[in-house]
């Protein structure tokens, strides 16, 4: 890959200001991933000076600056506590600590990647995005979009709220990317059900997630169908790291895991 340019904005205006200049001038969020984006960028842009990686509790939301890093959210109390700590838990799996070092939860979002760690637990905990010019938005309409997003993302914010949480990743080593991630959440009635490197990125199981908050009482059988609505309507592919039929198989066996985790249920 080839930089022509490298800018480290003074101002997010300046930042957004750098980045409509041209389409191929993009945001440096960390760099971790870079080499799996454009080959050639004409003007690289830094955050790194405006503050954006610190991660804050407000009354009624938790607030993470696009820059915070996936080591920093690894070690936050605050994120440990939400969810169970399925976010600090999925930045715990990625690589090696050189890495979690530098890649940053903005830059994991604003990727798209389909083997993200990230963006699966995030999805579960209905996470919000915040920009400089765009109206907030949810991180699932981000990613439905298929416009080119020149924009800079500031901050990440998450509800405040009681939930439970559970994360899964399956790798073939625990340096490499995931075979399959896996993230179930229930707040209150409310259930989500994600599945992450599938290997498009992350989708949830919109029908399954519904035949589990109409019913007041969970059983095994119940579970064992919500399993498999999920395991169907989310669609699993082949590549390098596996088959689609094992990762529909692993699926089915994590989805059942995971649900029955934030329900507590017993057999």
């Amino acid at each position: 890959m080839r930089i022509e340019r490298y800018m480290k904005a003074s101002s997010i205006a300046d930042a957004f200001a750098i980045l409509q200049e041209r389409p191929d001038n993009k945001i440096i969020a960390g760099g971790a991933w870079l080499k799996l984006t454009d080959p050639v960028i004409n003007t690289a842009i830094d955050l790194s000076l405006l503050g954006l990686n610190s991660i804050s509790e407000q009354d009624n939301e938790i607030e993470i600056g696009a820059m915070t890093t996936l080591y920093t959210l690894e070690k936050s109390a605050i994120i440990q506590k939400m969810y169970d700590g399925i976010l600090a838990q999925a930045a715990m799996k990625i690589m090696g600590i050189t890495i979690r070092n530098i890649a940053t939860i903005g830059g994991c979002i604003m990727g798209k990647f389909g083997f993200s760690d990230i963006i699966t637990p995030l999805m579960a905990m209905d996470a919000i995005l915040v920009f400089h010019q765009h109206q907030r938005m949810t991180l699932e309409a981000f990613l439905d979009s298929k416009a080119n997003f020149q924009d800079v993302l500031i901050k990440i914010v998450i509800p405040k709220t009681e939930a439970r949480g559970y994360f899964h990743k399956i790798a073939l080593t625990s340096l490499d990317f995931a075979v399959l991630n896996i993230a179930v959440s229930r707040k209150n009635s409310e259930y989500r059900i994600v599945f992450g490197s599938r290997p498009g990125v992350a989708s949830r199981a919109f029908a399954a997630e519904q035949y589990l908050k109409e019913l007041k009482n969970v059983s095994e059988d119940i579970i064992n169908k919500a399993v498999d609505m999920a395991a169907s309507e989310c669609r699993f592919g082949t590549n390098q790291r596996g088959s689609a039929e094992y990762r529909l198989n692993l699926a089915k066996v994590y989805a059942k895991r995971g649900i029955e985790a934030v329900t507590d249920y017993e057999n």
